[in-house]
């Protein structure tokens, strides 16, 4: 479909980027606190587990109650959410990046998430 800006050039746009302007008009941008989240948290239980000595399973929990509060949040603008929404349930960091890529945002969550992750890692392995 034909599509005049605000500079009067006219341009093209898919169907995938009209249901997303659309989704934009209705609804406004997507919200990305549930999804730093869980970094904060494994950043936090990694910090307390080099002062504590051992992993707090309440960080698991919290992983989970963030995902749904996503999945809240995402409903509530407008997306639909496949099946690509247990993913953060059964892989968290491709839940992320599946995420990232749906709502045409950047992989910036996804990617600190990973790399906090291997630092976790690198603490459990040197504690």
């Amino acid at each position: 479909m034909a599509l005049i800006d605000d500079t009067g050039i006219s341009g093209y746009m898919t169907y995938e980027e009209e249901l997303e302007a659309e989704r934009m008009e209705m609804y406004g941008p997507v919200e990305d606190i549930w999804v730093w989240m869980p970094s904060v948290s494994l950043l936090l239980g990694t910090v307390l587990e080099i002062f504590i000595g051992r992993y707090l399973n309440f960080f698991n929990l919290l992983y989970f109650l963030f995902w749904v509060f996503d999945l809240k949040e995402l409903k509530e603008k407008g997306y639909v959410l496949g099946a690509w929404k247990w993913w953060g349930v059964i892989m968290f960091p491709v839940y992320l990046f599946i995420r990232a890529s749906k709502t045409n945002q950047k992989y910036g969550y996804a990617k600190v998430w990973c790399v906090i992750f291997c630092l976790s890692i690198i603490v459990t392995i040197v504690m």
